[in-house]
C-alpha cells in the first residue's frame, strides 16, 4: 500500500497491517520447525505478500538493532519460501489433499518429508516419464522498500539437525518455476565503540653489556695546598708602623700569626719559624718618607737571601708625603724547620712612621707575609 497523503515526494510503502506486530523471538530456521504444503500456483502471490514483512513500519520496536535483526530474519523467511522444494507424495496423506503436487517449504534431505513433525521415508516409486518443462513464472516485482539502513545484526547461531535416513533416489520431478525474490534492504552501517586501550607491558630488561675498555689516564691536576700561613705587622689604631733606619738591611717587624693551617709555625723576635717543605710566598711592606727603599725575604737559619723584592722611592715631605709599598714574592724549599724574616733597606731614616703611617680606622696593618705550602 502507498500513503495517499504524501503529495510532495514519491510515495513511500507502508504496511497493510492495522497495527504494528512484535518481532518474533527466533529465526525462521530455528527449532521447532513446522511444514506447510500449498499449490505451486500460489507461490508468487505468497512471496509478494511476504514482502510486507520487509517494511520497517510493520514491526513494533524503536530499537535500531532489534529492527535490523527482524528485517534480516524476514528476508531469511522470504528466501526459504523462494527456495522451497516440490513435494509429490507416493501415497495419499491428510495434509496433501489426495496426492496433488504441492510446495514443501522446509527443506529436508532428498527422500525425507515431515508429517506432524515426524520424518517419513516413502517407498521407491517406479521411474516416471519425464514431464514437460514447466512454464517460467516471474512473480510481480514487490514494492520498493524504504531505504532504512539498520545496524548489522548479530550472527545467528548455526543449528545442525540430526541426519535422517537416506532414502532411495526418487524420480526426477518437473523443473520448478524460476522465482526471483526482491532485493532485501541494505543493512545499517553501525560502527561499534572503540575498545579499551590495551595495557602497557614493559618487557624484561636486557642483559648488561660488556664493560668497555679503560680510558686513557687524564693529566694530573694541580696539587692542592698542604698548608697556609698569614703573618702581619699589626699595631693599635693611631700607632705608626715603626722607625725605618737607613744603612744595611734590617729585619722588619712581624707581630701576629693570623692564620696557620700547618699548626707548626711560630713567631719570635720578628722571625717566623716554619716546618720543612716547599712554599710559595708573597710579602709587602709600607714605607713613608724613606727615599729609596727595598724589601727581601731572608733565610735566618741558613744565613742566605731567599728572594730580593722590588725597589721603590718613598717620597719625602717636600715632594710626595705618602706611603709607598714595596713587594717581594717567590718559591723556596727547606729540608727542615727554618727561621725566616722580612728585611728592608732605606736611604733615609724616619722615626716611628718610617714603616707606615696610621689611618686611625682601627687595627693598623703595615706589613704582610703570605706562605702557601705545596
Amino acid at each position: 500500500m502507498w500513503d495517499p497523503n504524501d503529495k510532495g515526494t514519491p510515495s513511500l510503502p507502508r504496511s497493510s497491517y492495522k497495527q504494528r506486530i512484535a518481532p518474533p523471538a527466533s529465526a525462521p530456521g530455528a527449532q521447532p520447525l513446522a511444514a506447510v504444503w500449498l499449490n505451486t500456483d500460489w507461490l508468487p502471490a505468497l512471496l509478494g505478500a511476504l514482502q510486507q514483512l520487509a517494511q520497517p513500519s510493520v514491526w513494533d520496536t524503536a530499537d535500531p538493532t532489534a529492527l535490523a535483526l527482524v528485517l534480516g530474519r524476514a528476508q531469511e523467511l522470504i528466501s526459504n519460501v523462494g527456495n522451497a522444494g516440490i513435494y509429490t507424495p507416493v501415497v495419499p496423506d491428510p495434509l496433501n489433499n489426495g496426492g496433488v503436487e504441492s510446495i514443501w517449504i522446509q527443506n529436508r534431505p532428498q527422500g525425507e518429508w515431515l508429517l506432524n513433525g515426524a520424518v517419513i521415508v516413502g517407498p521407491t516409486g517406479a521411474t516416471g516419464a519425464t514431464g514437460p518443462t514447466g512454464a517460467t513464472v516471474t512473480g510481480p516485482t514487490g514494492a520498493t522498500g524504504a531505504s532504512v539502513t539498520g545496524p548489522t545484526g548479530p550472527t545467528g547461531s548455526t543449528v545442525t539437525g540430526p541426519s535422517g535416513v537416506t532414502g532411495p533416489t526418487g524420480a526426477t520431478g518437473a523443473t520448478g518455476a524460476t522465482v526471483t525474490g526482491p532485493t532485501g534492504p541494505t543493512g545499517a552501517s553501525v560502527t561499534g565503540p572503540t575498545g579499551p586501550t590495551g595495557a602497557t607491558v614493559t618487557g624484561p630488561t636486557g642483559p648488561t653489556g660488556a664493560t668497555g675498555g679503560t680510558g686513557a689516564t687524564g693529566a694530573t691536576g694541580a696539587t692542592g695546598l698542604a698548608g697556609y700561613i698569614l703573618v702581619t705587622n699589626q699595631q693599635a689604631s693611631g700607632v705608626g708602623g715603626g722607625a725605618a733606619t737607613s744603612g744595611a738591611f734590617t729585619t722588619a717587624p712581624l707581630t701576629t700569626i693570623v692564620v696557620d693551617t700547618t699548626g707548626a709555625a711560630s713567631l719570635a723576635t720578628n722571625q717566623l719559624t716554619i716546618p720543612a717543605g716547599t712554599y710559595r710566598f708573597t710579602a709587602w711592606q709600607r714605607f713613608f718618607n724613606t727615599g729609596a727603599s727595598q724589601l727581601k725575604l731572608r733565610n735566618i737559619t741558613a744565613g742566605t737571601d731567599i728572594q730580593l723584592g722590588s725597589s721603590v722611592l718613598a717620597g719625602i715631605p717636600s715632594t710626595n708625603p705618602t706611603d709607598t709599598p714595596a713587594m717581594v714574592s717567590g718559591r723556596f724549599t727547606i729540608a727542615g724547620s727554618t727561621a725566616i724574616a722580612l728585611q728592608y733597606r732605606v736611604t733615609t731614616t724616619k722615626a716611628s712612621t718610617g714603616l707606615g703611617t696610621p689611618a686611625s680606622f682601627g687595627t693598623e696593618v703595615y706589613a704582610m707575609l703570605i706562605l702557601e705550602k705545596e
